[in-house]
Formats: C-alpha cells, sequence, structure tokens
C-alpha cells in the first residue's frame, strides 16, 4: 500500500510539473519573443505546481492525525477509516481550512499578476527598443539605465525586472489603466512576433529536466504496473 500510495503520488506531482517545463523549454526555444499576460504566466505556474497541491495538501492534513498518518506506513484501510470516523470533523475541519487558504492565495496572486506582463526570450535592451518603436519615443540614457520606465505619451510606467538564466522579463504596468495596457499588450505582441532572436540558453536544460522527470515516472508506473501482477 505504502509503495502504491508513494509511486501514485509523484506520478501526481510530476505529471503536471513535467508538461509545464516542456511549455518552458519551448517558449525559450523560439527565435522569436513570446509577450503573454501575467494572469496566464500565473495560470500556467499554478497548473505545473497543481500536483503537489493536491497531492501535498492531503499529505500535509494526514500528519495531524497519528492513524491517517499511517496510512503512509502501510495502516489498514479498515483502521484508516475507523479514524476518519472518529476525527470526521477534525479533518474536515482540516481540509476546508486548507482550500479556503489555496483559494485566497490565488486570488490574490491572479489579481497581483494581473497587472504584469511576461517576454520570453528577450533582453531588457530588446524590449525596450521594441517599446521604444510602439511608443514611437527615443530613451535617454538614465532611462536605459533605470527599472522604471516612463510611457511618454500614456500616463503610467513600466517597472522592467529582467531574469537573465531564463531569458525573460516580468513587466509591471505602474498606474497604466487596464485599457491602455490592454492596448499596448497588443501592439508590443504584434511587434515582437516580427523580432528575430537566437534560441534561449536555458531551452536545454529545461528540456533534460522535463525528460528526466519523465522517466522519474515511467518507472513509477513500471513499478505499480509490476506491483498489479504480483510481481512485487
Amino acid at each position: 500500500m505504502f509503495i502504491f500510495l508513494l509511486g501514485a503520488g509523484i506520478i501526481i506531482a510530476l505529471l503536471p510539473l513535467c508538461v509545464y517545463l516542456y511549455g518552458l523549454s519551448s517558449l525559450n526555444s523560439r527565435n522569436r519573443p513570446t509577450l503573454i499576460t501575467g494572469s496566464i504566466d500565473f495560470s500556467l505556474l499554478i497548473l505545473g505546481l497543481s500536483g503537489f497541491l493536491i497531492f501535498g495538501g492531503p499529505v500535509a492534513i494526514s500528519l495531524f492525525d497519528s492513524s491517517l498518518s499511517g496510512l503512509w506506513m502501510g495502516s489498514s484501510l479498515k483502521a484508516i477509516a475507523v479514524s476518519f470516523a472518529k476525527n470526521e470533523r477534525i479533518i474536515i475541519g482540516l481540509c476546508c481550512f486548507y482550500l479556503l487558504l489555496l483559494i485566497v492565495l490565488l486570488v490574490f496572486g491572479f489579481r497581483r499578476r494581473s497587472r504584469t506582463s511576461v517576454v520570453y526570450n528577450i533582453s531588457r535592451d530588446g524590449f525596450l527598443n521594441v517599446l521604444a518603436e510602439t511608443l514611437n519615443q527615443k530613451w535617454e540614457a538614465p532611462i536605459l539605465n533605470s527599472t522604471t520606465v516612463p510611457l511618454t505619451i500614456y500616463p503610467g510606467s513600466l517597472s522592467i525586472e529582467e531574469n537573465v538564466p531564463f531569458r525573460c522579463l516580468s513587466i509591471a504596468w505602474l498606474n497604466v489603466p487596464r485599457t491602455i495596457q490592454s492596448k499596448l499588450e497588443s501592439e508590443l505582441a504584434l511587434k515582437l512576433k516580427k523580432l528575430e532572436v537566437s534560441p534561449g540558453p536555458i531551452a536545454d536544460t529545461l528540456l533534460n529536466i522535463a525528460t528526466g522527470i519523465g522517466l522519474v515516472m515511467f518507472l513509477w508506473i513500471l513499478v505499480i504496473f509490476l506491483m498489479f501482477r504480483g510481481i512485487f
């Protein structure tokens, strides 16, 4: 029982992460930059971690009860059912608390990320050139060396954070009306599609990690299959 649950948990946790890393590798391997909204980027990240959220929550909750934690130590299902019946309200309360906490954190994350954009496979200077072309504006030297860039013809400014290893930018729209943000995101996305760049150096590393995770899942699937066949 322990090996089966452990294997199933590992597969559930790693499968979404493997798919997410493959997608991230694909974004970084393109020869053109890709702009996506912060909400979509956050959604993809949550989907990648969803296996850990699904599997990790019940594991954490089970640690509050010795009989339930025995599920991971080989206790019988009958003993676990008896323990659940005795502590039903506490366990349900813990589950509700975990779900509520998860929902609050997700809502907070979505609201915060809705005011950002993410551009993959481009440097900060390359993005500033595209932004200057979009705004028909030439940047002064102080602007080029600053993390905050004014939009000049629109209210508000941009805060640009560069992730060099992943070759991506996180762009926060500071005091920019949402209508203008959406308009500029669309215009920037169109211009970025016309820009040719070299693939990101992290793409191969992400692909190798995703492939390694896929092999681990395959081995656990093989172990579970052999258990059902009675070989283990």
